[in-house]
């Protein structure tokens, strides 16, 4: 018989493999508290990253334009090695050298005479050789004597063209250069307005053209580098199908006077909606990122959706069938694109 006291401390011994474990019932309760916290936190994450990614991009490009307003005070023109109408040409549609590549040649510098080892040559819109310069990306953003550099873009900010759009047409020399990108990868665009354009609006074309050979406050040839490209930048975008600014060329001349013209100015609305034209730009300069979707008025918006079609200014006031709005809106708030404009 054992004694009461060697049977306490038998008890107190017993194997650890003796003692009871979580049960099936326990064990998938956990597990569903893991997948739960999993499913509530990987989300949030996501969303928070994309509001840094975002709120990094409009700090980006704000900059961009505060530096171009300052090139603009103090030589009383828009930034832009040539000109808007050169720029415009429909000889740049083909060449492929892009707004922003344009006015980083002001704003960063590079362009250099002579051939100096990794030079670019060949660099403009134009196919006449007499009006190329060269241009060493090397010194882009590097302050000289000649060079202010109104902006200095960090490494993170700058990827060569070659590495960000495929299946366009453009020179090799162009792709050779620098695009500004965002946080998610893509390249920048801008617009800049032709100050010799159009002083009044009593037509469409008055506001914006695919090229310039007819005067215009802006050309879609400035872009067409970016907005013709089937593969653009770190997420492979089809701007020339997913973006309402490519298509057709009647469609993306709408959707770009639907994003540059201001809502305040309409010339009248008392006409058919897709009729109602833009007197004022919503600024001189107009760059904009594609946003977290990577796709520059991306056709499978909410925005794009609403539309039914081009972005047509009009849509400002006015429902597809005619119908006054309630009040005038702005339709890029339907769309995930960062846009800033500035200049004056």
């Amino acid at each position: 018989m054992v004694p009461p006291q060697e049977r306490s401390m038998l008890a107190h011994t017993r194997p650890a493999s003796q003692r009871p474990g979580f049960s099936l019932i326990e064990l998938l309760t956990v597990m569903a508290i893991i997948a739960l916290v999993v499913a509530i936190v990987i989300p949030t994450l996501g969303r928070a990253r994309d509001s840094a990614r975002s709120a990094s991009t409009q700090s980006f490009v704000q900059r961009f334009v505060q530096a171009a307003e300052q090139f603009q005070q103090d030589h009383r023109r828009l930034p832009g090695y040539f000109t808007v109408r050169e720029m415009g040409a429909a000889q740049n549609i083909p060449r492929g050298l892009s707004a922003v590549q344009n006015m980083l040649l002001d704003l960063s510098g590079g362009v250099v005479t002579g051939n100096p080892p990794g030079v670019v040559a060949n660099i403009g819109p134009l196919d006449d050789p007499q009006t190329h310069i060269r241009v060493d990306p090397t010194l882009i953003g590097v302050p000289s004597a000649t060079n202010k550099a109104y902006f200095t873009p960090s490494a993170r900010g700058l990827a060569l063209f070659s590495n960000l759009a495929g299946e366009r047409s453009s020179t090799a020399e162009h792709a050779a250069l620098f695009e500004l990108i965002d946080d998610y990868g893509m390249p920048l665009i801008a617009w800049v307005q032709d100050d010799a354009g159009q002083a009044s609006v009593r037509q469409p074309s008055d506001f914006a053209t695919e090229d310039s050979r007819t005067p215009s406050r802006f050309y879609w040839a400035s872009n067409s580098a970016i907005l013709g490209a089937t593969q653009v930048g770190r997420m492979k975008v089809n701007m020339s199908q997913q973006s309402l600014l490519g298509g057709t060329q009647a469609e993306r001349l709408r959707s770009l006077r639907g994003l540059l013209g201001n809502p305040a100015y309409p010339v009248d609305v008392n006409v058919a909606v897709d009729a109602i034209l833009p007197n004022a730009s919503r600024g001189p300069i107009v760059v904009m990122s594609g946003g977290r979707n990577g796709v520059l008025l991306g056709t499978e918006e909410r925005g794009a959706k609403a539309a039914a079609g081009p972005l047509d200014y009009g849509l400002n006031f006015k429902n597809r069938t005619g119908a006054l709005l309630p009040s005038r809106i702005d339709l890029l708030t339907e769309f995930d694109d960062i846009v800033v404009s500035g200049g004056s």
